[in-house]
């Protein structure tokens, strides 16, 4: 139903005129607090929109004073306005805030006043017009809490932290800018400055602010994507450290986070100097190692033909000496012509060991699956007699197979179980145990054995060539099969070593890398 034109008496105010009616409508129906003041501070009339927060009718509040709708400070401060507009005949605008009961949050308002003259050019009345800027005062708060603790965050970061607005001025460095640089935000103040301190170099200067510049550029670009860049910088007390530089646009703020690398830098340095001095080492001592090689096998030829020569000849010689003269030798002549012979052939047998020792490593391996059960199994029948066999009780447990060079496989079981066989052979029940297990990140073989045993004090000894545990008249041999146990299986990238006791036995062990271990 449409409502007639309100009484002056209703609203306060007497407008004349024939738009009267439709002015109060537009006043009424404003979203924007609209009324007016008298001088001493009366409302003369206010709108809907001003009485709707105050959830009263704008009938309550019309003839009061400004003194009876807020408190004191605040009426004082919004009346001082009114007062102003009155005495200056100016505009004047001011910021309220309109307390809410809890839980609403309270309201602000920009408040523009405006002087009404009379015929005579005073100022009868001063019209208000607010503005909601509610929601733009909890933006700005939110800003500033976020900013507040973002900056709370950034202070007590570990690594330098600054930014800069679009105009190139900074705005803000944390305290670890500060410590790394020395500098404070006023010997800085714009990207300008920061530049002429930072690269006192013109010429390192333009390049670095090239790169900075195109860096940000790329930024903007790639949906404002981080950027990194290394640059020397110079701080205030003239010390220069190398930095590596993150760097992105922000709502066109550019932020830079700085991590000082100098120390990272300089241990890559020392690592590349120490790995070209290593480089050189190897080169080095592999031209050493090939010099040795081939002495090595000057000596293995001389070995094999020189010196084969005259204990050919020596033992030639005592054979026809024994054989054509042995009656005529009286007893003593006879022992030293066998000695000659004995000590002839035990010498031809080292050569030979230590061409084989020599021979290890001049040749590549060939890996190919090998059984090791059969190759203990062979290497026991071949070393014994049906008659020591008799004498001798062997455990052989179940071996896996490995991938390894068959032939030298084959040497480790010869020389592991001859050891086994010619030190127990003194025993009257000997007693030779061959197994296998598993232990952590390697395969182990072991072969145990009953005999002479020997004194753990010389373990280190026992793998090394020509050196003996035991006098050669107890047990023969040269001194050199377990120096060749040793090579082969380094080679094959396992280990060795052994256990025993004097008069107790003894159990020698290698071990392999458990990728060689047959699935």
């Amino acid at each position: 139903m449409k409502q007639g034109p309100k009484t002056p008496g209703e609203t306060g105010v007497d407008l004349a005129g024939r738009d009267e009616h439709l002015l109060r409508i537009l006043l009424d129906e404003s979203t924007d607090p609209i009324f007016c003041f008298e001088p001493d501070g009366t409302y003369r009339y206010i709108n809907q929109a001003f009485a709707r927060p105050f959830g009263k009718d704008p009938r309550e509040i019309i003839g009061k004073k400004i003194w009876d709708i807020f408190s004191p400070d605040e009426a004082n401060r919004r009346f001082a306005l009114v007062k102003h507009v009155f005495e200056s005949g100016e505009i004047g605008i001011i910021e309220v805030r309109v307390p809410q009961p809890p839980p609403k949050k309270d309201l602000y308002f920009l408040t523009s006043a405006k002087p009404v003259f009379s015929s005579t050019r005073q100022v009868e009345m001063v019209i208000c017009i607010s503005k909601d800027i509610t929601e733009r005062k909890q933006a700005e708060d939110a800003l500033r809490t976020s900013e507040a603790r973002f900056r709370q965050v950034t202070d007590h970061a570990p690594i330098a932290i600054s930014w800069s607005n679009p105009q190139g001025n900074i705005e803000y460095i944390n305290q670890a800018f500060h410590d790394l640089f020395g500098y404070d935000l006023e010997d800085i103040p714009t990207l300008e400055d920061w530049f002429l301190k930072a690269y006192p170099n013109a010429d390192e200067r333009a390049a670095i602010a090239a790169e900075w510049a195109e860096g940000m550029k790329k930024a903007e670009e790639n949906q404002n994507r981080p950027f990194t860049m290394q640059a020397p910088v110079t701080c205030k007390n003239g010390s220069v450290h190398i930095i590596q530089i993150t760097g992105t646009l922000i709502d066109d703020f550019s932020f830079s986070i700085m991590n000082n690398i100098t120390d990272q830098i300089r241990a890559e340095e020392a690592i590349l100097h120490m790995n070209v001095e290593l480089e050189e080492r190897v080169r080095v001592r592999t031209a050493q190692l090939e010099q040795s090689n081939h002495e090595l096998e000057s000596f293995s030829y001389s070995v094999s033909h020189d010196l084969r020569s005259p204990l050919r000849a020596i033992d030639g010689f005592t054979s026809i000496l024994m054989e054509d003269f042995y009656q005529s030798l009286p007893l003593d002549g006879q022992q030293v012509c066998q000695s000659i012979l004995n000590n002839t052939r035990r010498m031809n047998q080292l050569i030979d060991d230590l061409l084989a020792f020599s021979r290890l490593n001049r040749f590549e391996l060939r890996l190919v699956p090998v059984d090791m059960h059969a190759l203990v199994d062979l290497a026991f029948g071949e070393l014994t007699t049906p008659e020591t066999r008799l004498k001798i009780t062997i455990n052989l447990q179940p071996l896996p197979g490995i991938t390894g060079d068959p032939s030298l496989m084959r040497q480790v079981w010869l020389n592991l179980v001859s050891n086994a066989v010619k030190f127990s052979s003194q025993r009257e029940e000997a007693f030779i145990e061959v197994g296998f297990e598993t232990r952590k990140d390697e395969i182990v073989y072991y072969i145990r054995d009953n005999g002479a045993g020997f004194d753990m004090a010389y373990a280190a000894n026992l793998f090394g060539v020509f050196q003996r545990l035991h006098g050669i008249k107890d047990f023969e041999g040269t001194g050199v099969g377990l120096a060749i146990v040793q090579r082969i299986i380094q080679r094959h990238g396992g280990r060795v070593w052994g256990e025993g006791k004097v008069d107790g036995g003894a159990t020698f062990y290698f071990a392999l890398p458990p990728s060689m271990l047959l699935s």
